[in-house]
């Protein structure tokens, strides 16, 4: 099980908390009050031993139980077969019109950058982002809004979700220290509109003006975040390992 390379777009499935892991913070705190010995108030003192319990009872994987479920299906799919069915419109559009965001992106900053079409590997990653400039230090992906409805005008508007996770798989990847989220919007391709009752929601191309139909928001690479990905990545090993030895000797048992 240690072949499994979590995709980027997929890290923030596995990044998740686990509820009895003590984090790193609580880590923090506890080196300070053993610091101080016994110079303490009585609530530290309480709060010491309750996170020295939580230190040396730590669960055999720091994995959150999302974590836990997404590694089950990496193992049932290489293992034995089966895939999810992500064909959506929403997907589709993203894919048809991710030329045509690009080439918008690169009219308004007036840039020549290209489609990206090399995945990459490292110990513990895969991924292909949709730009990358090594003179720019940089990493942008694309994202394509279904209609007007759902596209962010501010950066503010911008729902990162597991964009950011994804964003600094990357930037591990290609060791950049810059990633671009940008999301575009673009006319939606007829083809997917064969039940949308208000098309001026998706043919906004003749209406909006380029650079108002561009949003993006910027991050700063963290090296001390990518160490907590490699950790995730490596518990997430230990436990596709643990999970397929149980299904394989489960009548051995």
């Amino acid at each position: 099980m240690n072949d499994i390379f979590i995709r980027c777009s997929s890290l923030s499935k596995i990044m998740g908390q686990c509820k009895e892991s003590i984090t790193a913070s609580q880590l923090e705190t506890l080196n300070k009050y053993n610091e101080k010995g016994d110079d303490l108030t009585s609530k530290q003192k309480s709060e010491r031993t309750r996170l020295q319990k939580k230190k040396d009872n730590s669960p055999r994987f720091d994995l959150s139980e999302g974590a836990k479920t997404y590694v089950r299906t990496l193992v049932r799919e290489s293992n034995f077969g089966g895939r999810p069915n992500l064909d959506t419109k929403e997907l589709r559009k993203g894919t048809l019109v991710e030329d045509r965001v690009i080439k918008l992106y690169n009219s308004v900053n007036w840039t020549k950058y290209k489609k990206n079409t090399v995945r990459l590997f490292n110990d513990w990653l895969q991924g292909e982002c949709d730009i990358q400039n090594k003179e720019d230090d940089l990493i942008i992906d694309i994202k394509s809004p279904w209609s007007l409805n759902t596209f962010p005008f501010l950066p503010d508007e911008i729902k990162v979700g597991g964009y950011e996770w994804q964003g600094r798989g990357y930037m591990m990847l290609w060791n950049r220290n810059n990633f671009k989220l940008v999301f575009g919007l673009v006319d939606t391709p007829d083809e997917l509109l064969d039940y949308e009752e208000d098309l001026s929601i998706h043919h906004v191309e003749e209406e909006i003006e380029p650079e108002i139909r561009l949003t993006e928001l910027n991050f700063k690479r963290c090296l001390k975040k990518e160490e907590l990905i490699k950790h995730k990545v490596n518990e997430c090993r230990k436990y596709a390992k643990w999970y397929y030895e149980q299904i394989v000797n489960k009548y051995n048992t």
